[in-house]
């Protein structure tokens, strides 16, 4: 598992599955909110 930041201040992480020296699975998450609030988007409804 893997998090971090940009500059900007977005943040994310990614998760990898590592077997025998290869990854076999990775996924990676990011937070929205603050990616369309940092480009002036609009925030959906809940």
């Amino acid at each position: 598992m893997l998090e971090w930041r940009d500059p900007l201040g977005l943040r994310g992480c990614g998760f990898s599955h590592v077997v025998e020296g290869k990854i076999v699975l990775q996924r990676g998450y990011w937070d929205k909110l603050t990616f369309l609030r940092q480009q002036g988007l609009p925030i959906p409804a809940k």
